[in-house]
């Protein structure tokens, strides 16, 4: 198999387990910050199931997806600046996809991050792992 198809491959399936969590999460928080009567449920929801994917997904980029040895402060770092940036735009995206279609926000989520997954495919690529790019 061609290496960097592999390595979309291994990318895919570690960003579904990443995805997975994230969501799970998405909706442990949103059921129970709702539960508060917080208007911004989805907002807050959205930044604390990050929070937790993030940790998960960088573990997984780091040693099945980029088998890096690089710098864990200087990649985490950057990872984390990324993972800010993805997390804010999917929570804005989702509330105004929210207010325009006014359907379930697990749905919403689902679409809004299938959508930034490849923008933040090349970013982690040629970003965060680019010493270990496979040519």
């Amino acid at each position: 198999m061609n290496l960097r198809l592999k390595v979309f491959i291994e990318y895919i399936l570690t960003s579904l387990a990443s995805s997975a969590i994230d969501i799970a999460f998405f909706y442990i928080f949103l059921k129970e910050l709702d539960k508060l009567g917080l208007h911004e449920a989805v907002f807050l929801s959205t930044i604390l199931a990050r929070i937790i994917s993030c940790i998960i997904s960088y573990i997984l980029n780091k040693k099945i997806v980029f088998k890096s040895d690089g710098k864990i402060s200087k990649q985490l770092t950057k990872h984390i600046i990324l993972t800010v940036v993805q997390m804010l735009l999917s929570a804005s995206l989702i509330y105004f996809v929210n207010v325009l279609f006014k359907a379930n926000e697990v749905i919403e989520k689902m679409a809004v991050d299938s959508i930034l997954f490849f923008v933040f495919y090349f970013a982690q690529k040629l970003w965060v792992f680019k010493d270990e790019q496979i040519d």
